[in-house]
């Protein structure tokens, strides 16, 4: 891990309901068999990642690593942005 910190190295994020969602959408719309889909959406430093998981601001800016276009446009996909699951997971460590 400290060398991640070091290098400040970035990590593609999604959340897990994007990902659910989109796999069952895969499943059930026709025409969609042998497609694949790139589901991801914003690419974050480990630094800011860490500052999100404690609860402050990132001081960078997230950027959008790979393309997920045909995902949304096939799939009706949309991508929650990081921040939000990263809030839900800190909230269950640390239930108020």
């Amino acid at each position: 891990m400290e060398r991640v910190f070091e290098q400040d190295i970035e990590f593609a994020t999604v959340a897990v309901q994007d990902v659910a969602e989109a796999v069952y959408r895969v499943g059930t719309l026709p025409h969609l068999h042998a497609k694949r889909y790139m589901i991801s959406h914003e690419t974050w430093a480990a630094s800011d990642i860490h500052q999100m998981l404690n609860g402050a601001l990132p001081t960078g800016t997230c950027r959008l690593q790979y393309d997920n276009r045909e995902a949304v446009v096939d799939l009706g996909a949309t991508f929650t942005p990081a921040r939000i699951p990263l809030e839900d997971y800190r909230s269950f460590l640390a239930p108020s």
